[in-house]
């Protein structure tokens, strides 16, 4: 799954935004501009399409009133839409919005109402709640009173002749709920992991892969699952880290207790063999990142903070070559990859190379977000080199909010 394109109205700083996104997007800008809350949005969104709405909020700081837009009124809704496609060249896309709100008076058990939703295909329209429409093959008695319609979907027993009729809907509806995002902790990173039984004859070894958490947990367990299985990932996630950790050539497993594992890292020098709990920690982030960028079975959309932070500009150069190659690779390995950053050396070099449209900056402007092309603002102020190359000191402006104003 693919997600081109993205509207979100009345969520936390983003009053009204919209954006174009690409296999890979970098955003930047001050703190508190919005790059984390278009992240939480996604993970919103991906909760409204796979379930009842009420699992999607929680108790105050996390209920419907603590994260709806504070500018906006009693009785605003909040909106999302979305352009989806199987993958960024196909040409096949759905559109899918929908409007929702907490039921008035039902702050201590809280309800929901979903307002306007509609799916399109192409131009025709599949599914529209407030025009009772609904135009599903081979997908009889679907429930969808209380859920999105993808969540209702979702729930429903699917016959073959529903997914030969809407293939581009059945991926959707499968992959919406496997947007991911990632903000790893070296703490985490370096604990034991929980031992995966290998189950004998298994033919694809992706399907039972233990998973990296928000915070990095269980790092151990998906390198130590790569090992037994003998996948060559786990060379290819030792050359990567080789590359921008000097001297770095691999790993070493030791049980803990009878359930657990932990790992270390095997340095080619002097160092040797070196435990989790005594790596850095930006030696420690750097093979949590390569490892969530290369393990098989990752999420179709990638959500990362702020990845550079303990990194050195070599280690983070190499991250961001490995985001590069997993977001262009085949179209069954591709994934969407969405990044927020501090670093100008990331700004820099993305500037400087091949393509630049999908650095985006947001900027905090009256308690909204505003959310602008890079390109945009720093080639309006005339203030790039010549030959339009960008260096670190505007880099740095422009992270820390500049915006030219003629």
């Amino acid at each position: 799954m693919y997600i081109r394109h993205f509207d979100i109205g009345n969520f936390k700083i983003h009053r009204d935004t919209s954006l174009d996104l690409f296999p890979i997007m970098v955003f930047v800008g001050p703190n508190s501009g919005g790059k984390s809350a278009i992240f939480d949005a996604l993970i919103n969104f991906s909760m409204v399409c796979r379930g009842n709405l009420s699992e999607a909020f929680n108790q105050f700081p996390y209920s419907f009133d603590a994260i709806r837009h504070h500018g906006a009124s009693a009785t605003a809704r909040i909106r999302y839409e979305a352009i989806l496609s199987s993958d960024a060249t196909s040409e096949d896309t759905l559109r899918y919005s929908i409007e929702f709100s907490q039921n008035a008076g039902t702050e201590h058990d809280p309800t929901y109402a979903i307002h306007n939703e509609e799916l399109i295909s192409g131009k025709a329209v599949l599914f529209s709640r407030s025009k009772d429409v609904l135009k599903f093959v081979g997908l009889p008695l679907l429930q969808y009173q209380d859920r999105s319609i993808l969540a209702a979907i979702r729930r429903a027993e699917w016959s073959e002749q529903f997914t030969e009729a809407h293939p581009l809907l059945a991926v959707c509806a499968r992959e919406i709920s496997r947007i991911g995002r990632y903000r790893l902790d070296p703490v985490l990173l370096a604990r034991p992991g929980k031992v995966v039984d290998i189950t004998p004859g298994a033919s694809d070894a992706a399907v039972q892969i233990p998973w990296l958490s928000y915070r990095g947990d269980d790092l151990a367990a998906v390198l130590h699952f790569l090992n037994e299985t003998e996948s060559p990932i786990i060379e290819q996630i030792a050359q990567r880290v080789g590359e921008g950790i000097t001297g770095f050539e691999g790993f070493a497993f030791n049980r803990v207790g009878s359930d657990r594992v932990g790992f270390s890292a095997r340095f080619a020098d002097k160092r040797g063999v070196v435990v989790a709990p005594n790596l850095s920690d930006g030696c420690l982030i750097m093979i949590g990142l390569i490892t969530l960028a290369l393990t098989p079975g990752r999420p179709p959309v990638l959500c990362i903070e702020e990845p550079e932070n303990g990194l050195t500009p070599k280690a983070t150069r190499e991250f961001y070559r490995t985001v590069r190659e997993i977001s262009e690779t085949t179209e069954h390995q591709r994934s969407q990859v969405l990044l927020s950053s501090h670093s100008p050396f990331v700004i820099v070099d993305a500037w400087n190379g091949d393509q630049r449209d999908f650095i985006y900056q947001c900027h905090p402007s009256e308690g909204m977000a505003k959310v602008a092309k890079f390109s945009d603002v720093v080639e309006s102020g005339g203030m790039l080199r010549n030959g339009g190359q960008l260096g670190l000191a505007l880099a740095e402006q422009v992270m820390d909010g500049f915006r030219y104003k003629p």
